[in-house]
């Protein structure tokens, strides 16, 4: 199990790769990525 700062979480996509069933999208209001669970 992976867990991943929000505040660190630059899009990379790796997370992503290692667990399919979570996505990465940007935030509008933030203009950062999140995870989308």
């Amino acid at each position: 199990l992976h867990v991943v700062d929000p505040a660190k979480c630059v899009g990379c996509r790796a997370c992503a790769d290692i667990c399919p069933i979570h996505v990465i999208e940007m935030q509008p209001k933030t203009g950062k990525t999140a995870v989308k669970v």
